[in-house]
């Protein structure tokens, strides 16, 4: 019951955090309850594919934080940085003879492994764009899958204990879900993505999707994945919640640096929603937009307004004539402290 009551909360803070994704956030826990109560091995390995911007890598930096207690429980090995043989296994496992200059380290993964304010008592290891990586890569990496340890260049062998691997692809969007998905519903989306099997999963990353297709992970290594998963295409519908939590944060930023509390109007979230909102790109463009208008909101606060609003509340509300212009009224006690406009 203790272990149930811990990955419920847990589930909560990444869902906090998550708009949606309930089958990614299902299997990841899954990964995460095998690794640490050793129902199959002291490492799990697993697979999240999806569109750009649905919170694939995202969601792994929540799992260290939440699930490890530790943001530092975290390494983030980007693929497009390793796509040539040599260079890049001395970057991640360190130079032949544990040779370490001033560009060639221990290696990063062995870096991570051993210290304790990181890796070395368990984390998660971010793989992002997968298929970017040099084969040579992916055959170290394999050993690692396959026993749960790796040798790095200095001859010392690290063995994982609670560890996951969290590897990440873009890969098969466009095959994975039909062009007319923009006009299905949320639920519609949302079933469709629990219904995709994992036969299908990996077949995406096995199959040729273009003349150019660069995919180089070796099917070994794909055998030794523990599961496949899939993130779903953010909704217009979702865009809104997640600007309001992004601006929920922002605005407790305001808070503790500026000492002035603010309250958003749901009406400027939906707007902002709708404006940045991109179903090729995902939350990104959301993130860029609201960061975009709250920069803003300091600059007045900095400008000025913040000798009277100081220790003050202030309300943001939305004043719009009609749907093509619209501005943020920043308004307190003493009246319309200034006004932003909105896209």
């Amino acid at each position: 019951q203790e272990l149930s009551d811990y990955l419920q909360a847990l589930d909560a803070a990444i869902g906090a955090e998550i708009v949606g994704q309930e089958r990614m956030r299902r299997d990841l826990l899954a990964i995460f309850q095998d690794v640490i109560v050793g129902a199959k091995k002291d490492m799990g390995v697993i697979a999240l594919l999806g569109p750009s911007g649905v919170g694939k890598s995202q969601i792994a930096k929540l799992l260290a934080q939440h699930g490890f207690n530790n943001p530092r429980a975290l390494l983030r090995i980007d693929m497009t940085e390793y796509r040539s043989h040599d260079s890049s296994l001395n970057k991640l496992f360190g130079a032949a003879g544990g040779l370490v200059t001033s560009t060639d380290r221990q290696g990063i993964l062995c870096d991570w492994f051993d210290d304790p304010s990181q890796g070395k008592f368990g984390g998660v290891v971010l793989i992002d764009e997968a298929e970017r990586g040099d084969p040579g890569v992916w055959e170290r990496l394999m050993e690692f899958f396959d026993t749960g340890a790796f040798v790095g260049g200095d001859g010392r062998r690290r063995q994982a204990r609670r560890h996951i691997v969290v590897m990440t692809s873009n890969r098969g969007d466009k095959v994975l879900f039909p062009d007319s998905i923009p006009h299905w519903s949320d639920a519609r989306v949302a079933a469709y993505a629990q219904e995709i099997d994992e036969k299908t999963l990996k077949r995406v990353f096995q199959m040729k999707l273009s003349g150019r297709d660069e995919f180089q992970i070796p099917t070994a290594v794909l055998n030794r994945i523990d599961r496949y998963t899939v993130a779903a295409p953010l909704r217009g519908g979702q865009a809104a919640e997640i600007v309001r939590r992004l601006a929920s944060k922002h605005a407790q930023a305001i808070a503790r640096d500026l000492e002035v509390e603010i309250a958003v109007d749901p009406e400027i979230a939906t707007r902002l929603g709708e404006h940045y909102f991109s179903e090729m790109d995902g939350a990104r463009p959301l993130e860029r937009g609201v960061a975009k208008f709250f920069n803003a909101v300091k600059e007045r606060l900095q400008a000025g307004a913040i000798r009277e609003l100081r220790g003050k509340s202030l309300d943001l509300r939305l004043r719009a004539d009609n749907e093509a212009e619209g501005e943020a009224v920043a308004l307190w006690e003493g009246g319309c402290a200034f006004a932003i406009s909105l896209p």
